[in-house]
């Protein structure tokens, strides 16, 4: 991964909030999107630079068949047209498809400790933090977009229709506190995450967001 990008932004799974969101995410130098999140789904029009993914759906991506791929996936209550989509997209793009050990879990640890962020991983992160810490060790702040912040939004989510958490296997609750605490340090911008894009009107003395956020947002409001 270069270190070329003026702005980067993550995208999350969470259901987009604002039509606007296409337009900002569009507006980006460097796009990541994570799993089965594509093109068109509310987060930018543009194809992503980046594509990151677990490690069972990278197998299965390169491994099944079509149709035993949408069969795998239409469990998740995940409309057939998008699982076909995300696998065609796959094998069109296979270079911007990315996994990473562990999910960079140890990574993750070592930006804590750097940082004094007094959270202990004892579970693998999840996929949608992966690439954080490796923009954090380039010096490069991504912005945020579609991450739950709060415990109460972890089932709402933009691709599956049924969600069940991984709690065995990863923290997904305690990685809510762990997002703030990487904002908190302006290791990340979350502004995005925080508010719809269409009301910034009551956040002053928020510490979360931030001045170009906010710019960002008042730019595509105009």
């Amino acid at each position: 991964m270069e270190n070329k990008c003026n702005k980067v932004i993550l995208c999350g799974s969470k259901p987009p909030q604002s039509v606007l969101l296409n337009a900002i995410v569009d507006s980006f130098d460097f796009v990541v999107r994570h799993n089965k999140l594509h093109t068109g789904m509310g987060y930018g029009l543009n194809p992503s630079n980046l594509q990151v993914v677990n490690w069972h759906l990278m197998h299965n991506l390169k491994n099944l068949s079509i149709q035993q791929f949408e069969k795998e996936y239409s469990r998740y209550n995940t409309k057939q047209k998008h699982i076909s989509n995300i696998y065609k997209y796959f094998k069109s793009n296979t270079d911007k498809f990315v996994t990473f050990f562990e999910n960079n879990t140890m990574q993750m640890r070592n930006i804590l400790e750097k940082y004094k962020i007094d959270i202990k991983l004892t579970k693998e992160i999840r996929v949608g933090l992966s690439i954080i810490p490796l923009f954090i060790e380039q010096g490069i702040k991504p912005f945020l977009t579609g991450y739950s912040l709060e415990e109460n939004t972890l089932k709402n989510h933009a691709v599956h229709g049924n969600v069940q958490l991984n709690e065995i296997g990863h923290s997904p609750s305690l990685e809510c506190g762990l997002i703030k605490a990487l904002a908190k340090e302006k290791l990340v911008d979350i502004t995005f995450c925080l508010v719809p894009c269409n009301d910034y009107s009551s956040l002053s003395g928020n510490e979360y967001i931030t001045e170009e956020g906010i710019k960002i947002l008042k730019l595509f409001r105009q």
